[in-house]
């Protein structure tokens, strides 16, 4: 049974399922296990980063990905599955 605070919107849960390469982008980063760059998903999904941006960008709005700024001299965002993105499974 999935946490009590994992509430998936029927949008949300279309787009995992139906959605392959959406599903393909959440997939990938949630095996990683760490915080990943979108051009590094973009390499291991070979969707062009473009693409992977946007999906990341809608799995923050629905909860699922968090952003990490890096410290880094050249700034880079950073992607990681979120808490609520860890109870997933499909």
């Amino acid at each position: 049974m999935p946490p009590r605070d994992l509430l998936i919107t029927d949008e949300c849960a279309k787009r995992l399922v139906v959605d392959r390469e959406f599903g393909g982008v959440f997939e990938q980063l949630r095996r990683t296990r760490r915080a990943v760059t979108p051009s590094d998903l973009a390499a291991s999904t070979g969707l062009d980063a473009a693409v992977v941006q946007r999906h990341l960008d809608r799995m923050e709005e629905y909860g699922l990905v968090e952003r990490l700024p890096t410290s880094s001299r050249r700034p880079r965002t950073q992607y990681r599955v979120a808490h609520r993105g860890r109870g997933i499974r499909y």
